[in-house]
């Protein structure tokens, strides 16, 4: 369908966490797409990628970059105001700077000025290994109410199975 639609046309496609080589050629595999295409492939693995492809690595946030996003996402400003800018300096700490924790995490507390409830945060995400981004991000799922859980679950799985 790909090739059919896109076939001497200018397209942008983004290919997100690409796995397997496989998918690749699956995707995009044989495809004459129209000059000034340009086809953006995220993947863990550089081995997948032709040598003819341009490389972008990217590179970890540091402190004050992910201040920043998590300030913009929590306060929906560039700045914590002042009674909260110890605790969301340590939580981006204890975050890792991992981007997504920081939106996620960022997003829970948006709108909270209750320091009670930034220090809660705070001490479950200093509970979590620092090396277990994906634990970290639990945090998130296990503030759901059970239906949002339910949703959350039948909604993984759909992606799962098909």
């Amino acid at each position: 369908m790909i090739r059919s639609k896109c076939e001497n046309e200018k397209v942008l496609i983004l290919l997100d966490d690409v796995g397997h080589q496989d998918h690749l050629n699956k995707l995009i595999g044989g495809c004459k797409f129209g000059l000034g295409s340009r086809i953006i492939i995220t993947c863990r693995d550089k081995d997948l990628l032709k040598s003819e492809y341009k490389m972008y690595e990217l590179k970890d946030l540091d402190h004050e970059e992910s201040l920043l996003l998590f300030s913009r996402y929590a306060f929906k400003e560039e700045q914590s105001p002042t009674n909260l800018t110890t605790l969301s300096s340590d939580i981006v700490a204890t975050t890792g700077g991992l981007p997504l924790a920081l939106v996620v995490v960022g997003s829970l507390l948006k709108g909270e000025e209750d320091q009670m409830m930034w220090t809660e945060m705070l001490e479950k995400l200093r509970i979590v290994p620092t090396d277990a981004g994906q634990e970290k991000l639990k945090i998130s799922y296990d503030t759901l109410k059970h239906a949002e859980k339910q949703m959350f679950l039948d909604i993984a799985c759909f992606f799962y199975w098909n």
